[in-house]
C-alpha cells in the first residue's frame, strides 16, 4: 500500500513541477505491479473500464518478446512463462475485483493507502 501511495504522489508531485514531461512506467513485464500503477492513474483520469483493458493487454505481445529475449539470452529462463506471458482481460478483472471486494470501489482503495479526493483531484489537473 505504502509503495502505491508513494508512486502516485510522486507521479503527481512530478507532473505539477514539469507539466509537459513524459513518465514510461515499465517493470518486466509490464503486467502486474506496473499495471496496477497504470490502471490506477487511468481510472482517477477517468478512463473507461474498455479503455483501460485495452491498454493493460498491450502488455500481453510485449510480455512475449521479453520472454522471447529471455530465453535467447540464457538457457533457463529468468522468469516463469506460465506466469510471465500473460496480461489478460481477466487480470485486469482480478485486480478490480479484488479492490472492490476488499475497498468497496477504486476510490475507497485510494483513500485507504492515502492517496485521497485532493491528491487525485491534483492528478487529474495534470493528466487532462
Amino acid at each position: 500500500k505504502e509503495s502505491m501511495e508513494l508512486v502516485l504522489k510522486l507521479f503527481t508531485n512530478y507532473l505539477e513541477q514539469v507539466p509537459d514531461a513524459k513518465i514510461l512506467v515499465h517493470c518486466t513485464a509490464g503486467k502486474d505491479r506496473t499495471g496496477m500503477v497504470c490502471m490506477l492513474l487511468q481510472s482517477v483520469a477517468g478512463f473507461s473500464y474498455e479503455d483501460m483493458v485495452t491498454e493493460y493487454v498491450i502488455s500481453e505481445t510485449e510480455a512475449k518478446h521479453v520472454m522471447a529475449m529471455s530465453f535467447k539470452k540464457h538457457s533457463v529462463a529468468l522468469v516463469d512463462p506460465k506466469i510471465m506471458s500473460g496480461a489478460n482481460k481477466q487480470g485486469l478483472d482480478g485486480a478490480l475485483s479484488h479492490l472492490r471486494a476488499k475497498y468497496g470501489s477504486v476510490e475507497n482503495y485510494l483513500d485507504e493507502i492515502g492517496f485521497d479526493a485532493s491528491w487525485r483531484e491534483r492528478l487529474k489537473r495534470v493528466l487532462l
